[in-house]
């Protein structure tokens, strides 16, 4: 199972002590699991930090890395476009690289300071920043990077997935809500509240049965009708999680937590609930 062998490879790429090379970039904890991008076709990781993104394979072996010095906070990936796109904190823009050769061709201002989620939708094409300090989403034209729009958000983002119909679900970690973009119209649909988390941030979607799950720091998780709004459960889960990867085939999604672990959350008799816990693979 894919989504199974990515969560172990991303795990151990973050907690083992003695791959030297990737630790000046992988300091971040948890929380890159909603950063990090996997290219399952290239089967490569791409993994951000400080100074810049580091290319592995999904054995962890090094490919490459992009040489960018401006905090970088997230990754994404257009390979119908033969690139990638991290966004640089630090300096309020977007670098997009090419996925051959993993240099750096272009650099995007945002419409907003410290731009944290990057995100490409195949939908409409178009690359979204996702910005801290502006509390906005800025979209660019995935050919030429021109700026297509802002969107007021309301909040700061926190994680933001896309559903490939246009539509791109955004945590707001100050206001309790996810909310639904139109990513052509550039409009906000809905707000859907999560009163039940604090800071919600992570989120992983489900996009067969319609399910997007929501992480809060205060040790909670949301399950949510993607388009009803309808809540459909919450889950106790550990301290220190702040992303979620969804598994298409069993509808379950698998959460990272600050001891290692991986909590298995599951549809059990019509009650979502963490079915099972995996120790993280490390060394």
């Amino acid at each position: 199972m894919r989504t199974i062998n990515f969560l172990f490879i991303a795990f151990g790429l973050c907690t083992t002590t003695q791959a030297s090379d990737l630790l000046p970039l992988t300091s971040g904890g948890a929380d890159l699991w909603e950063r990090m991008a996997l290219d399952s076709a290239a089967q490569r990781i791409y993994i951000p930090g400080d100074r810049g993104v580091l290319v592995t394979d999904l054995h962890g072996r090094r490919v490459g890395e992009v040489d960018e010095r401006g905090g970088v906070h997230s990754v994404a990936l257009a390979p119908e476009l033969g690139i990638g796109i991290c966004s640089n904190g630090r300096c309020g823009t977007l670098s997009l690289f090419t996925l051959d050769s993993l240099v750096v061709e272009k650099e995007l201002r945002t419409t907003g300071g410290n731009p944290e989620a990057v995100l490409f939708d195949p939908a409409c094409r178009r690359i979204f920043a996702f910005n801290g300090r502006g509390r906005n989403a800025t979209a660019f034209d995935g050919f030429g990077g021109a700026v297509a729009g802002s969107i007021p958000l309301g909040g700061r983002p926190g994680t933001a997935v896309a559903d490939g119909r246009g539509r791109i679900f955004v945590s707001l970690k100050d206001t309790r809500e996810v909310l639904v973009l139109d990513t052509w119209k550039l409009a906000v649909l809905r707000r859907l509240p999560v009163p039940a988390l604090e800071e919600p941030s992570g989120l992983a979607l489900d996009p067969l049965r319609r399910r997007l799950f929501v992480v809060g720091a205060n040790q909670l998780l949301a399950v949510l009708d993607c388009d009803s709004g309808e809540a459909l459960g919450t889950v106790p889960i550990g301290p220190g999680a702040g992303a979620a990867v969804c598994d298409p085939a069993t509808g379950g999604a698998y959460v990272p937590q600050r001891d290692g672990s991986i909590a298995v959350v599951r549809r059990d008799a019509g009650s979502y609930r963490v079915a099972a816990s995996i120790p993280a693979r490390r060394g």
